[in-house]
C-alpha cells in the first residue's frame, strides 16, 4: 500500500485513499504493464468499432486481477472498447482520470470517500473486491520468543504485539491506519508498541527476514510470500474485524461528469468487469493461468493470495458496504460524521 494524504471533512466514494488504498499488495511481483491480450475467443460478438478509453489503475496489483481477465479474455472488445491500460501510482491515477487524460480508475473506496475535498469528483460504478484483504504477518522469531498462540481468539492474538517493532510504509499511510484500527480493537494503547516507516511492501518483507521488525500489516501477495520464504505467520487477517470484512474495497471508477455525458460507455466497462468477475468464479483454473502469465509470483504464493482476497462476483455496488465503509472511515478519522457526500459517491448501473 502506497501513503495517502488525508481530507478529514469529505466523504465522497471508492477509488482508493485511506482506507481503501488501491496499491494494495503494490506490484512487486507484477510485470508492471499489461500484456496484449491472449489469443481467446471473444465472449461475444464484437462491434465492428469499438471505443478507445483510458483506464488507469494506482498499481498492477492482484485487487485488479479482473481487469487482468477482462483484457485476456476480450471481454473489452466485446462490449464495444478499446482500452488503453496504463499503471500509474497512488494518487495520480486518479488526478489523471479527473485531469481528463484517463476516462476509469481501478482503485479503491477510500479515495473516492475522500476525492471531493481535493476537487475530483469521482464516482464509482462496480465492485472488484468486497471487504478489507490485508493481514498482519509475524516474524517466526517473534512467534516463538513471545510463545503466541495462534489459535487464540482474535483479540488475544492482536494482544501479543504489545511491546513490538511494527513495519507501516508511512505515517498516514493506509496500511498504518488500518493497522492502529485493528490494535485499537483489540484494546491496545499506540504507545504499547512502535512503528517504523520503512516505505514499499517489498521493503517491509526485507525487514521482517532480517529481524528489524517484528510485524508488518499488508495487502496480498506479501505476508503470503513471507509465509512461503519461512520467515514469517500471518496472525491475523482484517476481515476477521466484522467491520472491516464487510466494507467496500477495489472498484471502478470514473467521473461524475464522464457517467453524465457518457452513460453507455460507463456500462460497457462494468459489463465487461462483471463478465470477468463471473468468468473468475466459473473458471478458476483458467484464471489461475492467467494470472499466473501476468504476474511473476511463485504459483504457491499466487494461489493463497487469490484466496485471501474477496472478489466480486457480479461486479454490482453494495449500497450497505458503502455505508460499512464510511463508518469505519469515520471512526479512524479520515472522514466526518457528513454523510450528505456518500449519495454522489456511487451509482448503482441497471
Amino acid at each position: 500500500m502506497k501513503a495517502r494524504r488525508r481530507y478529514p471533512g469529505v466523504f465522497v466514494a471508492l477509488a482508493g485513499v485511506g482506507f481503501f488504498v488501491s496499491a494494495c499488495g503494490g506490484s512487486a511481483g507484477a510485470t508492471g504493464a499489461h500484456p496484449a491480450p491472449s489469443s481467446a475467443p471473444l465472449a461475444a460478438s464484437t462491434p465492428s468499432r469499438l471505443q478507445s478509453v483510458v483506464l488507469v489503475e494506482a498499481s498492477d496489483s492482484l485487487v485488479e486481477a479482473p481487469v487482468v481477465v477482462a483484457q485476456s479474455q476480450h471481454f473489452f472488445e466485446a462490449h464495444g472498447l478499446a482500452p488503453k491500460i496504463e499503471v500509474l501510482s497512488g494518487n495520480t491515477a486518479l488526478s489523471a482520470m479527473v485531469g481528463g487524460s484517463a476516462q476509469f480508475d481501478a482503485d479503491v473506496a477510500g479515495q473516492v470517500l475522500t476525492a471531493d475535498g481535493r476537487g475530483a469528483p469521482a464516482v464509482a460504478f462496480a465492485s472488484l473486491t468486497e471487504g478489507n484483504d490485508n493481514a498482519i504477518v509475524v516474524s517466526s522469531r517473534y512467534l516463538s520468543r513471545h510463545h503466541v498462540d495462534l489459535h487464540a481468539d482474535l483479540k488475544q492474538r492482536l494482544s501479543a504485539l504489545a511491546g513490538a517493532r511494527l513495519g507501516i510504509s508511512a505515517p498516514g499511510a493506509s496500511s498504518a491506519d488500518t493497522l492502529q484500527y485493528m490494535l485499537n480493537w483489540a484494546g491496545l494503547s499506540p504507545r504499547s508498541y512502535s512503528q517504523i516507516a520503512l516505505g514499499s511492501g517489498a521493503s517491509l518483507l526485507s525487514a521482517l527476514k532480517a529481524g528489524s521488525i517484528d510485524a508488518f500489516l499488508w495487502s496480498p501477495p506479501q505476508p503470503q510470500e513471507a509465509v512461503y520464504q519461512g520467515f514469517g505467520t500471518i496472525l491475523a487477517r482484517a476481515q476477521e474485524i466484522p467491520a472491516l470484512g464487510a466494507m467496500a474495497y477495489a472498484c471502478m471508477v470514473t467521473t461524475q461528469s464522464y457517467l453524465r455525458q457518457h452513460p453507455a460507455t460507463v456500462a460497457a466497462m462494468a459489463a465487461a468487469i462483471g463478465e470477468a468477475e463471473r468468468f473468475m468464479a466459473q473458471h478458476p483454473n483458467q484464471t489461475l493461468a492467467i494470472l499466473e502469465r501476468h504476474f511473476t509470483y511463485p504459483v504457491p504464493v499466487l494461489k493463497e493470495a487469490l484466496a485471501s482476497i474477496r472478489y466480486s462476483q457480479t461486479g454490482r455496488i453494495d449500497p450497505t458496504a458503502w455505508q460499512d465503509t464510511a463508518t469505519v472511515l469515520q471512526a479512524m478519522g479520515i472522514v466526518s460524521a457528513d454523510r450528505s457526500v456518500l449519495a454522489k459517491a456511487y451509482t448503482l448501473l441497471p
